[in-house]
C-alpha cells in the first residue's frame, strides 16, 4: 500500500512539473513592485474535483476499467456459443400396445394405431468452459476493484495536495500583500534618509541600517511573491484552471 502511494505521488508531482514547464506564464507581466487586487479561484471542492477529472492518470485508469468491463460482457456471450439446445418434434401414425389380463399368458395381445405429436429436447452445456469463463469473469471483475481501489488512492491524494496547494497560495499571497506594505514604507523611510544624509541630519552607519531594513523587506516580499505564483501554477497545472489575474 506504501508503495503504491509513493508510485502515485511521484506520478503526481512529475505530471505537475511537466505541466508547469509547458503552461505560459501568466504572471510574466507584472513588474517587480505590483501585487495582485483580484485573483478569483473556485471554490476549493470544485478545484478538488476538477484536478480528479484533469489527471491523466485518472483518465487512464477509467479507460482501463471501461476496458475491463467490456472483457466481462464479452466473456458472458462467450460461453454461450458452447451451450446447444436441440429439439424435435413430430406427428405420425404409432403404434400402440394394450396388454390386458396377466402379462405372463400366452394369448393375443391388440394393437392400436393412433396419430400422436412427438417432442423431444437434447441440451449439452459443457461444463469445464463454463467453470473457465465463470473464473476469467471473476478475475476481471476482481481487477476492476482493484482499479477503483487505485482511483480512491488517487482521488485522496489529489485531493491532499489541491488542499495543500490551496492554502499555500493564499497564505503566501497574505504575506505578500503584507510585506508590499513594509517594503514601500522602509522605501521612503529610506529616500527620507538619503536626503538627511545630504543635509548632515543622520549618519552613514544610519543611513546603512535603513537600507538593511529596505533590502530585507524587498527580499521577503518577492519571496512571497514568488511562493505566491508558484503555488498559482501548481493548482492550475493540478485543476487545469486558467486564470488571468487584475493587478495594481
Amino acid at each position: 500500500m506504501r508503495k503504491l502511494i509513493f508510485i502515485l505521488v511521484l506520478f503526481l508531482i512529475g505530471s505537475v512539473s511537466a505541466k508547469a514547464q509547458k503552461m505560459t506564464d501568466l504572471f510574466k507581466d507584472i513588474d517587480n513592485d505590483t501585487i495582485l487586487l483580484e485573483f478569483d479561484f473556485p471554490e476549493l471542492s470544485d478545484l478538488v474535483k476538477a484536478a480528479q477529472e484533469h489527471h491523466a492518470y485518472h483518465k487512464m485508469q477509467n479507460a482501463q476499467m471501461r476496458n475491463f468491463q467490456s472483457q466481462i460482457d464479452a466473456k458472458k456471450r462467450e460461453w454461450l456459443d458452447h451451450f446447444y439446445i436441440d429439439a424435435d418434434t413430430r406427428y405420425g401414425l404409432y403404434n400402440y400396445i394394450f396388454v390386458a389380463g396377466n402379462q405372463n399368458v400366452p394369448g393375443i395381445t391388440p394393437v392400436d394405431n393412433q396419430f400422436s405429436y412427438y417432442v423431444a429436447f437434447s441440451v449439452r452445456i459443457p461444463l469445464s468452459v463454463f467453470t473457465k469463463t465463470k473464473h476469467e469473469i471473476r478475475a476481471l471483475e476482481h481487477t476492476i476493484e482493484q482499479h477503483r481501489a487505485y482511483q480512491q488512492q488517487l482521488n485522496d491524494e489529489l485531493e491532499r495536495l489541491v488542499i495543500e496547494e490551496y492554502y499555500l497560495m493564499y497564505t503566501f499571497r497574505e504575506q505578500m500583500v503584507s510585506f508590499q506594505e513594509v517594503m514601500q514604507t522602509v522605501r521612503t523611510m529610506y529616500l527620507k534618509a538619503l536626503r538627511d544624509l545630504e543635509r548632515g541630519y543622520i549618519s552613514m552607519e544610519a543611513l546603512i541600517d535603513i537600507g538593511e531594513s529596505k533590502a530585507k523587506a524587498e527580499t521577503d516580499f518577492f519571496k512571497a511573491k514568488y511562493e505566491f505564483f508558484m503555488h498559482a501554477e501548481k493548482l492550475m497545472a493540478l485543476t487545469g484552471y486558467k486564470f488571468k489575474p487584475q493587478i495594481r
